[in-house]
């Protein structure tokens, strides 16, 4: 059995027009998927809140705050080596949806 990493994928809707998320291009270096485009996105470290992730990522990633607004889905992918898994500390799987500071 492969062994399983749990991360956080961020959905950032762009405050002015909705419609528009917010994409980042992974570095060429990349070990798994260089230079592909996706979701901000981030593994939780030992004994990490998915709210601490959050902020970690908008703070480390992004240089923003961030605000939790809501779940939007969950779900697992065999990668390679280990099992990606998206969920919250209580096990429950979560992908979490953002607004930016001065969002309505």
């Amino acid at each position: 059995m492969k062994p399983s990493k749990r991360t956080i994928a961020l959905l950032i809707r762009n405050p002015a027009d909705p419609t528009q998320i917010l994409a980042v291009r992974r570095a060429w270096d990349d070990p798994e998927h260089p230079g592909v485009w996706g979701l901000p996105a981030g593994s939780f470290r030992v004994g990490e809140s998915a709210l601490d992730l959050i902020r970690r990522i908008g703070e480390d990633k992004l240089g923003v705050d961030l605000t939790p607004v809501r779940v939007v889905r969950s779900g697992q992918q065999g990668r390679e080596t280990y099992l990606l898994q998206v969920d919250d500390p209580s096990s429950s799987r979560f992908n979490t949806q953002l607004i930016l500071p001065g969002s309505p």
